[in-house]
């Protein structure tokens, strides 16, 4: 068992339909797994405004929430089908992502709602690759973007 929530991840994704996702476990379907070293959560730190007085001492302060994005890389093997459709990098559809680590019993993360751009690159070092980008919408239910997951 480790300590650390790292190593090889299993992403699950679920597609919204029409506009709604089933709260049920059915319908996840778990990409292949990531080129190593590909998959990243980033955040981006929320925007600060400011109240500034004469001289610039600030009176007032907050700062907006934060943006999450989740992204990795796939290889093109034989006989796959991509495992989200896109026209050219676009994807219409919301989608909810899951990480789960590598030692299930700690904490992954969960994106309920998001937007997911797809991009195809090739080498001749590594052949085909489709990248996924998955940027953290905010939920229907209002709540968090990012949250802690843990499989069940």
């Amino acid at each position: 068992m480790s300590v650390l929530s790292w190593g090889k991840p299993t992403i699950q994704v679920k597609k919204y339909v029409n506009g709604v996702l089933d709260p049920s476990e059915n319908d996840w379907i778990t990409l292949s797994t990531p080129v190593q070293g590909t998959t990243n959560l980033d955040t981006a730190d929320g925007d600060t405004v400011q109240a500034l007085e004469e001289g610039g001492g600030v009176v007032d302060s907050y700062t907006n929430k934060s943006q999450f994005t989740l992204s990795m890389e796939l290889f093109v093997k034989k006989n796959e089908t991509k495992p989200i459709d896109d026209n050219d990098g676009v994807v219409l559809d919301n989608y909810a992502v899951r990480l789960v680590p590598e030692d299930a019993e700690n904490n992954g993360y969960l994106f309920k709602k998001c937007a997911v751009t797809a991009r195809e690159t090739w080498t001749s070092a590594d052949g085909g690759r489709w990248v996924y980008t998955f940027t953290a919408l905010v939920p229907d239910d209002g709540g968090k973007m990012v949250r802690p997951y843990k499989a069940q």
